[in-house]
């Protein structure tokens, strides 16, 4: 999905055990790719980007 371009990629409910709080840091910073949380939260966040 970065290969394409997408942007705001959401990841969950579990997160792999390859991701590391330190890399989830710098996913989230550097490519916009956040776990998921709260459904609200995540919706309106995934509606704010469209």
């Amino acid at each position: 999905m970065l290969h394409l371009g997408l942007p705001s990629i959401n990841l969950g409910p579990t997160l792999s055990q390859f991701l590391t709080p330190e890399l989830l840091s710098v996913l989230v910073d550097r490519v916009d790719i956040r776990p998921t949380s709260e459904a609200r939260a995540d919706l309106k966040h995934m509606l704010a980007a469209a």
